[in-house]
């Protein structure tokens, strides 16, 4: 396969996983929101928005999934939308590196 190729394939797979990633994100923002609220209020309330104060919430929020600290709960929906946040982040992160070695 051509890297020409390879690279359009890299791209639809990461719009494709941005678009789980989007649904994943919102999801566990309502499921904290509604079984962990306190947890929720930490993370600074967090939603889906644009802007540079939302850049540093955003960043706060995918600490929380990177640092595994969503599989405390004993929330099944905030596991399983933690843990879909999870694959989603390093999936793109993959997929960008690929990108960038194979792409024009």
């Amino acid at each position: 396969m051509s890297s020409l190729h390879l690279s359009y394939v890299l791209y639809a797979l990461f719009f494709l996983l941005l678009a789980v990633s989007v649904v994943a994100h919102r999801s566990l923002f309502n499921s904290l929101k509604l079984y962990d609220t306190p947890t929720w209020e930490a993370l600074g309330r967090p939603e889906l928005k644009i802007g540079f104060a939302s850049a540093r919430e955003q960043w706060r929020f995918n600490w929380y999934i990177l640092s595994l600290n969503y599989r405390r709960s004993g929330i099944r929906n905030i596991k399983r939308a933690g843990d879909i946040s999870f694959g989603c982040i390093i999936g793109l992160c993959l997929i960008g590196v690929g990108l960038i070695t194979f792409g024009r």
